[in-house]
């Protein structure tokens, strides 16, 4: 329990504490699914993503590291199989579970 309480508040320092914390890993979940893409594949949406909606584009360093933070064992909300990432949920359940873990309440759907 108690390992799970500093977890919890350790990914949350580093969520908060990232160079864009929200924005990136909410665009990143809107942009996945349950199919394997890569890096390049996932870049790829964001940046379509993020032009189509005038939202400043993320550098690959940047989806990587959200990456890694959606893959946290506290979230688990991507998984990984030979390079290539993808949700573990639909994309309503994975948004839901990172506002339960940020704090946030107002997410447009």
């Amino acid at each position: 329990m108690l390992l799970n309480i500093v977890m919890k508040n350790l990914l949350f320092a580093a969520w908060k504490n990232s160079s864009r914390p929200k924005i990136g890993q909410f665009e990143l979940i809107r942009n996945m699914d349950f199919s394997d893409r890569s890096i390049d594949e996932i870049k790829g949406r964001v940046e379509y993503y993020c032009d189509d909606g005038k939202i400043e584009r993320m550098s690959k360093a940047e989806i990587q590291n959200a990456l890694e933070f959606l893959q946290s064992g506290y979230l688990d909300i991507v998984g990984e199989k030979e390079d290539k990432f993808f949700l573990k949920f639909n994309q309503r359940v994975a948004l839901k579970k990172l506002l339960t873990f940020t704090g946030e309440y107002c997410v447009e759907e």
